[in-house]
């Protein structure tokens, strides 16, 4: 058996490397002369100085036994595992640090009031796209400052246009600051640290 990958990202190299193993001939492509994608990092030199340039995804992690032995079978040279806090850095000069997820907390460490904060799902059908949904659900003043300028970068159309159902149910204020990794406040069952892989 023969495929032709499109591609030379996270996945299609994850799929070449997957069906090379179970005996298929690849070819792989890809248009730029670097490798990974959207994970791709590049050497680039800042006053003299030798840095590497990271974009998209670095941090790759599961709570899925097969996929982490996967992981530690075959690349341990590149594997680590740490559990990781995550912050967004916003700011002219991105000097200023956001808790992410965001919790009640963080906002209070970024004296940013939230007193609108409504968890509860409500039916998004009720609102005529996404940036009013958010609005009810996290006051205009959090909406504008961490639910209106990713999703716009991340799927090219603003929020007033995008449906009101697009992702509800992936957005939830916290309490408390924690690793990004907690899910209904308690750790994976499998493991308890996030895993990643250097690209």
């Amino acid at each position: 058996m023969k495929a032709f990958i499109l591609g030379a990202g996270p996945s299609g190299m994850s799929l070449a490397w997957f069906l090379s193993n179970n005996k298929w001939e690849i070819e792989l492509f890809e248009k730029q002369n670097f490798v990974g994608g959207l994970g791709s990092s590049k050497k680039m030199y800042l006053q003299d100085r030798k840095i590497y340039l990271d974009s998209g995804p670095h941090i790759f992690h599961t709570n899925d036994k097969e996929m982490i032995d996967i992981w530690k079978e075959n690349f341990s040279d590149v594997f680590k595992e740490q559990i990781l806090y995550s912050a967004n850095c916003k700011g002219e000069n991105f000097d200023e640090f956001h808790d992410y997820p965001i919790s009640k907390e963080g906002l209070k460490k970024n004296n940013i009031e939230f007193s609108q904060l409504n968890n509860s799902f409500e039916n998004p059908f009720n609102y005529s796209n996404y940036r009013d949904y958010m609005k009810a659900r996290v006051g205009e003043v959090i909406e504008r400052k961490y639910f209106r300028k990713y999703p716009e970068k991340l799927w090219g159309i603003k929020t007033s246009q995008m449906r009101a159902d697009w992702a509800p149910k992936r957005i939830e204020i916290r309490e408390k600051l924690l690793h990004f990794l907690l899910i209904n406040g308690s750790l994976p069952l499998i493991l308890d640290q996030v895993i990643f892989m250097n690209l």
